[in-house]
C-alpha cells in the first residue's frame, strides 16, 4: 500500500469523524454556515451580528432572529422571513440578506444591549451571541493623598458581561500585573483603585517603579450563561501611565480636567469671581467717599464764613 493510499483513509477517517455530529443532529453548527459572534461597543457606534444558513436559495434562507430583554425576560421579534420587525427599525437594519446570509447591522444604544438568537426553523436549532454595550471609554481619577498617589478608573456599561479592569506597575524596560482588584458596582460599573507611592519604590527586582497603568478588556472568566458563541468580545483600553511626578506637573492632573467640565464647578468658580469683583468696587467706592468727605471738611475749615466777615469789617468801621 503506497503512502498516497494512507494519506487518502486517514482522510476519510477524519471527515467521518466530524461528519458524525451532524448525522446524528447533535452538533449546532451543523445547521448553520456561520454563527454570531459576542460583540461589543460604544454608544453610537456600528455593531455587526452574523449568521447564515445553508438554505442559499433564499433571503435569510431558514433563518430568523430574536433578542432576549433582560428587563422584561421577554424574546423580542427581530426578523421573519427576511423582514425586520418594526419594534427594531430605528437601530436595526440588515447588513446582508442574501443567499442564506442574514446579517444585522446595529446602531448601538442603550437599548440594543442583550442575548441575540439565531434560530434554523427548518431544523428548530439556535446559535446565542452577547452585545454588551459601553457607555464610553473608561474614566480615571488622581487624588493625591499623604504618602500615595490614589488613581481611581471606572466604566459603565449595560449587558451580563463585565469588563474586567487590571493594573500594571511600569518600569524601564517592562510592566508588571499588580493585585489590585476591581468590582463591579449595581451590575452596570466596573471600577478599580490602585496606589502609587510618592516616594521611589522598587518592584522587588532592583527596578524602581515609574508609575502605573490601567488596562481595560473582556474576559473568558466572566463569560455570561446565555450564549453559545465561543469568542470574548472585542475590546482593549489601555491608560496613559499614571507617572509619580504627576500632580507637580504644568498638566492638570484628571481630577482638575473633571472638575473643569463640570458645569456645577464652572457656575461656582463664576460666582465666586463675581462677589470677589463686586466686593472689591465697594471697598473702593467707601474708601474714596471717606476721603472725599475728610477733604472737603478740610476745606470748610479753612475758607471764613462770608457773614462773620462782613461783621467783622462793619465793627472796625465803627471804631
Amino acid at each position: 500500500m503506497t503512502s498516497r493510499s494512507h494519506i487518502r483513509i486517514i482522510h476519510t477517517f477524519i471527515t467521518f469523524i466530524l461528519t458524525v455530529p451532524c448525522l446524528l443532529d447533535i452538533h449546532v453548527h451543523c445547521h448553520f454556515r456561520r454563527m454570531p459572534d459576542n460583540v461589543t461597543g460604544k454608544i453610537g457606534e456600528l455593531a455587526v451580528m452574523n449568521c447564515a444558513s445553508n438554505d442559499t436559495t433564499r433571503p435569510c434562507g431558514n433563518l430568523f432572529w430574536t433578542k432576549h430583554d433582560p428587563k422584561t425576560s421577554q424574546q423580542i421579534p427581530i426578523s421573519k422571513q427576511g423582514q425586520l420587525s418594526d419594534l427594531v427599525s430605528g437601530y436595526i437594519a440588515f447588513m446582508d440578506s442574501t443567499n442564506g446570509n442574514c446579517n444585522l447591522n446595529i446602531t448601538i444604544r442603550a437599548s440594543a444591549e442583550g442575548t441575540y438568537e439565531c434560530t434554523d426553523a427548518a431544523a428548530e436549532k439556535s446559535a446565542t451571541a452577547q452585545l454588551t454595550v459601553l457607555e464610553d471609554d473608561p474614566e480615571c481619577v488622581v487624588r493625591t493623598e499623604e504618602k500615595v498617589f490614589n488613581i481611581t478608573c471606572s466604566v459603565r456599561f449595560l449587558g451580563s458581561w463585565p469588563p474586567k479592569m487590571r493594573w500594571f506597575q511600569v518600569n524601564e524596560t517592562h510592566s508588571l500585573p499588580t493585585d489590585a482588584p476591581d468590582s463591579i458596582i449595581s451590575g452596570q460599573i466596573v471600577r478599580s483603585t490602585a496606589l502609587l507611592n510618592r516616594v521611589n519604590v522598587s518592584d522587588g527586582r532592583g527596578h524602581e517603579i515609574l508609575g502605573l497603568r490601567c488596562s481595560v478588556n473582556f474576559s473568558e472568566d466572566r463569560r455570561p450563561d446565555k450564549t453559545s458563541a465561543t469568542n470574548v468580545p472585542d475590546y482593549e483600553w489601555t491608560s496613559p501611565i499614571f507617572v509619580r511626578n504627576e500632580k507637580e506637573s504644568n498638566e492638570p492632573s484628571e481630577e482638575r480636567r473633571a472638575d473643569e467640565k463640570n458645569p456645577t464647578v464652572l457656575v461656582t468658580t463664576l460666582a465666586i469671581s463675581v462677589v470677589t469683583v463686586a466686593v472689591a468696587w465697594l471697598i473702593t467706592l467707601t474708601v474714596g467717599i471717606f476721603k472725599w468727605r475728610k477733604l472737603k471738611k478740610s476745606q470748610d475749615e479753612m475758607i471764613p464764613d462770608d457773614r462773620t466777615a462782613r461783621g467783622s469789617l462793619v465793627l472796625a468801621t465803627a471804631e
